[in-house]
């Protein structure tokens, strides 16, 4: 049973990004990579692979970034540069949206916290369409990519580090669509929804009382 009494006053959410906030445009992504087809040469030479499945891998297994992506960024900057412009074709997600907007309508404090590059994110904050949704956070959590030992979200210090980071009397509710990441999230303390859809989110803030039924619509 929900005991806490969540409002603006002693709570703000925290938000994943990807497959949350927004969805990749593959469509847009494969006219994409026709487009930078010559800055992707350096995928095609097997030192580069090398380099990104080792960094994928510590991402994955130990939760910290690797020398990988530095590596690459300095021998290919046009590849690391593609990589973001083609990673960078999301569009978002309404409903999601909506939700945000009534959450600030509401007075919510509302974060981003994100495993993004921090390029990106910077150019992402540039796009037309996510300006007006990424200006509502007061803070906004990326990853240097280049810089090796920083952390992911699964992590096992990285939330408690953020708190420390951001510091705020209010409940945290974080919200991501990955299960470790929501578990990593609920043992520093806060309350996580695995998000799944729109609509499921709803009707969770609605059950803790932060929205009225069909106040979104």
């Amino acid at each position: 049973m929900e005991t806490t009494q969540y409002s603006s006053q002693n709570t703000k959410i925290m938000w994943d990004l990807h497959e949350v906030i927004v969805r990749y445009n593959y469509t847009k992504i494969m006219a994409g990579i026709w487009l930078k087809k010559w800055s992707l040469i350096p995928l095609l030479y097997p030192k580069t692979w090398f380099h990104l499945i080792r960094w994928a891998i510590r991402g994955k297994y130990s939760g910290q970034t690797g020398e990988g992506w530095g590596i690459i960024a300095s021998q290919y900057p046009g590849l690391v540069q593609s990589w973001i412009y083609l990673g960078n074709h999301v569009e978002p997600i309404p409903a999601t949206v909506a939700l945000i907007n009534k959450l600030h309508q509401k007075g919510y404090e509302q974060e981003l916290v994100s495993d993004i590059h921090s390029e990106a994110l910077k150019d992402l904050e540039q796009a037309p369409a996510m300006q007006p949704i990424l200006s509502l956070f007061s803070h906004k959590k990326s990853i240097d990519y280049r810089k090796s030992g920083q952390i992911f979200k699964n992590h096992p210090t990285y939330f408690a580090q953020y708190l420390q980071q951001y510091p705020s009397n209010k409940v945290g509710i974080f919200i991501d669509d990955l299960k470790p990441n929501v578990i990593k999230a609920r043992e520093a303390g806060l309350t996580s929804i695995q998000f799944q859809s729109p609509d499921q989110l709803e009707n969770e803030f609605i059950r803790m009382g932060m929205l009225e039924k069909n106040e979104t619509t």
